[in-house]
């Protein structure tokens, strides 16, 4: 076996070529991509939810693979419209082809590449299984089940007796996280971005509940104009090509002022809302399905498909429709059961957590430091995919019909234990204010490849790619 690229794998695992027994026992953690030839093939594989991405293109006669896309990228490389469509509406490169000559290992997949064509052959697709959970299942066994679940999930993914943890210190996801960690004794050094600057919220109770969950070393960067402009200039070295969410501004300059960079372990809490089918998003698309579809073409013109077609349309604003994924990523949502299941598998697959989980993650590959989540987790995410309907209604005055119940529950008993109750009261984001630093006038003076939502996200990726284009010397038509 010749190694062409590996992150985060033990070449030992695949040595029988069992694909299944890899996918469905040996790995579950769902963070690493790794490439080889053997016996003159060449095959490549990725994770579960395609944590990791891992990109591959010929050149001088030899496919060349990459977890990340500038090495790739030449000056002859074209950008490709429908790839540039998928990242302004999610802010990642790792669902489509954004150029015509680097093309994407599938996630949760093994492929067989032809080195004459680089033509692939699909070898192997994990399909997500729902736990089958009984609908009279009362909501503390839900939450030992839980527990048990999430304990196990870092138990897989510790490889160091240190680590560090993007945290929030206002959201219950970094919490359990950082909760989990310390039950198996891990130091934990955690990471806050202060957003809003010195008046932001997350500043004052970041650091309160660092120190009542017993968090050692907590660091604060706190952003101002200065921060940001630096960390526009420094996103490409630190994601290793572009990306396109605004949450990439206050985590370069986590990884440019704090010790961060110094970890050899990583973790990100990301995929929670998402695979709970949480997400404000999923929630429209599920309420709309109930709906006939005549009187649904009359509210707009994107719930008049399916369920993911209308999910996809929602969430890229009308950029791109379920025709426009490809169709290994449409076959794994297709095959879930359910209308909960398969949104909460295209949001992990298609519409969060690629750019939201990016965000976190691509410093980390990029650095070749190792990144981890517990949400990441198949088997914690397929329970979220078996939690019985009743057991997800949100029942407060709020207009969301479902939420992360089971999760808040477990977070309700932990921050009682820590009296820090208060966080279940709290919303989070990692997305840049970005009015607040005056980038508005820069964003209106990029002109996009195609007409674009008027959204400021969507601005701020056309911004990123048009900059990083300049910065490679590509030539796109305008």
């Amino acid at each position: 076996m010749k190694v062409l690229i590996n992150y985060n794998f033990d070449p030992k695992d695949i040595m029988d070529l069992n694909f299944k027994a890899l996918y469905e026992e040996k790995r579950r953690d769902s963070c690493f991509a790794f490439a080889f030839e053997k016996d003159g093939k060449i095959y490549a594989l990725r994770d579960h939810f395609g944590t990791v991405p891992l990109f591959f293109t010929r050149r001088e006669d030899k496919i060349v693979f990459s977890t990340t896309l500038d090495p790739l990228v030449v000056p002859e490389s074209s950008v490709d419209l429908k790839g540039y469509k998928a990242y302004i509406a999610f802010g990642t490169t790792k669902i489509l082809p954004i150029f015509k000559d680097i093309e994407i290992v599938p996630p949760g997949s093994v492929i067989e590449v032809n080195e004459e064509d680089a033509q692939i052959k699909l070898l192997f697709k994990y399909k997500f299984k729902r736990h089958k959970l009984s609908g009279f299942c009362g909501m503390n066994k839900l939450v030992e089940l839980l527990d048990h679940l999430l304990l196990q999930a870092v138990k897989r993914t510790i490889k160091h007796n240190e680590v560090g943890l993007y945290f929030s210190g206002m959201g219950v996801d970094s919490l359990l996280t950082a909760i989990y960690l310390t039950k198996c004794g891990v130091k934990v050094n955690t990471y806050t971005c202060a957003r809003w600057g010195k008046k932001g919220s997350e500043l004052k109770y970041s650091r309160i509940t660092a120190e009542k969950i017993g968090i050692k070393n907590h660091f604060v960067d706190v952003l101002d104009s200065e921060k940001v402009e630096e960390s526009l200039d420094k996103i490409f070295d630190l994601y290793g090509g572009p990306h396109g969410t605004s949450a990439a501004i206050g985590v370069t300059s986590l990884w440019l002022h704090t010790p961060l960079v110094k970890e050899k372990q990583v973790y990100g809490a990301q995929g929670a809302d998402t695979i709970n089918c949480a997400v404000a998003v999923q929630n429209k698309a599920y309420v709309y399905s109930f709906i006939p579809r005549f009187i649904r073409r009359l509210l707009s013109d994107k719930l008049s498909g399916s369920l993911i077609d209308n999910y996809v349309r929602l969430a890229s604003r009308g950029l791109l429709s379920a025709r426009d994924i490809p169709s290994e990523i449409m076959d794994s949502i297709q095959a879930m059961q359910g209308r909960i299941p398969r949104l909460s598998i295209a949001g992990m697959l298609i519409c969060h957590t690629p750019g939201d989980g990016e965000a976190l993650s691509a410093p980390a590959i990029n650095s070749n430091i190792l990144y981890s989540n517990i949400f990441y987790d198949v088997d914690v995410a397929e329970f979220f995919l078996g939690i019985p309907f009743a057991k997800r209604l949100n029942f407060t005055f709020s207009l969301q019909l479902l939420d992360k119940i089971v999760l808040r529950r477990l977070a309700q008993r932990e921050s009682e234990l820590k009296d820090i109750h208060y966080i279940l009261k709290m919303k989070k984001g990692f997305n840049l204010p970005l009015h607040v630093y005056g980038l508005s006038e820069q964003l209106e003076r990029t002109k996009p490849l195609i007409n674009i939502p008027s959204d400021t996200e969507s601005k701020f990726a056309a911004y990123v790619f048009s900059k990083y284009c300049k910065l490679k010397n590509l030539k796109t038509e305008e």
